[in-house]
């Protein structure tokens, strides 16, 4: 098993793996600088100050049926491939977080996830306690700050975003299994127009690869790259690789989105 580059909590380096393209984990990075560190370095007061910075906002929870899960709507042909979204319910956020407190208490056999889109851009409450640090600032305003919180116990499935990403765990732990895109070949990405989202996904389940079905996915999982990220760490994701994302525990945690031509490196 082949693990993602680590680096200090340095933002020269981090700019020259971005200026690369390459992968890389910073471990640490989130509570160096922050003047909430004690607000992020607990869990229940950490929920409770997203409630009030956002806990008006109407967001769609996924309930998930199985441990992977698709968020981008397959047609019929794959429908047996993949599991599917169960639910797809729209809940004030601070409606989700009273369910999701359960589910942590054991009082609830679900499992779901939110995406708060543009959080930063919602709130400024929030994006000073989860991005107002040295390493993120070149990089925050070059495109939205996302939350994603969830009670854990799934896998998005095999998928790339275009745009660059850097993603970091507030609560809880992500493991992502990472692939270059030269790879895409050995993925089984679905045909053009059978996605309704615009993302390109594999139709092979990562949480449970059938190889005999599909045997080139086995090459691709030779040079996969794992980035286990817990409470604090960071993963810079380059545009176009393939990943998939398993969840454990409650989490919460950000993302940024950019496009590679709006970054200061390439002004």
């Amino acid at each position: 098993m082949k693990f993602v580059s680590e680096i200090d909590p340095d933002p020269y380096r981090l700019e020259k793996f971005i200026a690369d393209g390459n992968p890389v984990v910073i471990r640490h990075a989130v509570f160096q600088e922050t003047p909430f560190r004690k607000v992020l370095e607990d869990k229940n007061f950490l929920l409770a100050v997203i409630e009030e910075f956002l806990g008006d906002l109407e967001v769609p929870c996924v309930q998930v049926d199985g441990t992977c899960f698709t968020l981008m709507g397959f047609d019929n042909s794959h429908r047996k491939t993949l599991p599917k979204t169960k639910q797809v319910t729209l809940l004030r956020l601070r409606n989700y977080l009273e369910n999701l407190s359960g589910c942590e208490n054991g009082k609830s056999n679900s499992v779901h996830y939110v995406h708060i889109r543009d959080a930063g851009s919602l709130s400024s409450g929030f994006r000073s306690i989860s991005a107002n640090q040295k390493l993120l600032k070149p990089y925050v305003g070059l495109g939205p700050l996302n939350a994603w919180i969830g009670s854990g116990g799934h896998r998005v499935n095999t998928h790339f975003d275009k745009p660059e990403n850097l993603y970091w765990v507030l609560c809880g732990q992500k493991i992502f299994q990472v692939f270059s895109p030269d790879m895409g070949k050995w993925l089984y990405p679905a045909r053009a127009g059978v996605t309704t989202s615009g993302v390109t996904e594999s139709i092979v389940n990562s949480a449970q690869p059938d190889i005999k079905k599909f045997p080139l996915y086995s090459k691709a999982l030779q040079h996969a790259e794992i980035a286990v990220l817990d409470k604090g760490d960071l993963l810079y994701l380059p545009a176009n690789w393939w990943h998939n994302v398993e969840s454990k525990g409650l989490n919460i945690s950000c993302n940024l989105w950019w496009e590679r031509s709006s970054s200061k490196s390439n002004e």
